[in-house]
């Protein structure tokens, strides 16, 4: 990895994430993800339009809203616990800019929030969405660890349904430093037999916090990067790294 390292202490980059607790009544069938209600039937396989038909006869629900990191990182989990038999490259999520060109909203009219760490990259740094005219409806993508990819509104998926608690859901408040936009930065992470921060906790190996490359997720380094760095060409995703880099 060619990027620069900047030395810093770990405790300067901060992500604080209060999080209130609350209960959810979802109906049958869907299942209870950080306040959400949720389900899928991965042999079903439609275009996007055919996916939001079929979640709004299933108890009027509408394919997925994600409205921050946390219900995002939750989600994520939850496809990654389960095998995946579909053949399609992902889960419809209610999120489009069929509308106006590059303003993607969701399908109750809020904007979409861009960049990291909902959309995922594809080969050679080509950061989502980036399809132009030709991709107006966003996927959880299956090859990129489930972060958003716009696609193809013709093409097929499986279509992620939502539908409404019945309590408010979880309310998460985000904080973070801003970061120098040509530098890449060491956090307090790294690996002896596995990964864990220097409080000895584990790290979790998960979206929405490790890039891949290329494709490839990761930490994807083996025996030659150890450390972890916030990496400024995947957008400040997590990446492994050379230990002595930048020192």
């Amino acid at each position: 990895m060619a990027a620069k390292y900047f030395s810093i202490p770990f405790s300067v980059i901060l992500l604080t994430i209060f999080v209130s607790n609350a209960e959810c009544a979802c109906p049958k069938g869907f299942t209870d993800i950080e306040g959400g209600c949720y389900k899928y039937d991965e042999t079903v396989a439609v275009n996007y339009e055919g996916a939001k038909s079929l979640c709004e006869e299933d108890n009027g629900s509408h394919l997925a809203y994600i409205k921050d990191c946390n219900t995002f990182a939750y989600l994520v989990s939850y496809l990654k616990a389960r095998s995946h038999s579909t053949t399609t490259s992902g889960f419809w999520i209610g999120a489009t800019d069929e509308d106006e060109e590059s303003y993607w909203v969701w399908g109750n009219g809020y904007p979409v929030r861009m960049g990291v760490p909902f959309w995922g990259t594809s080969d050679n740094w080509d950061y989502e969405p980036n399809g132009g005219k030709g991709e107006n409806c966003a996927q959880l993508s299956i090859s990129d660890q489930y972060f958003i990819h716009d696609e193809d509104c013709q093409s097929e998926g499986v279509p992620l349904c939502q539908a409404d608690s019945v309590e408010t859901p979880k309310e998460v408040n985000n904080y973070k430093n801003d970061l120098a936009a040509n530098e890449s930065y060491w956090i307090g992470a790294y690996e002896t037999d596995h990964w864990i921060w220097t409080d000895f906790t584990d790290v979790d190996l998960t979206s929405p916090f490790w890039g891949s490359t290329n494709g490839i997720p990761e930490p994807n380094g083996n025996d030659a990067e150890h450390c972890a760095v916030l990496y400024r060409n995947d957008r400040y995703y997590f990446h492994d790294a050379d230990c002595s880099k930048g020192k």
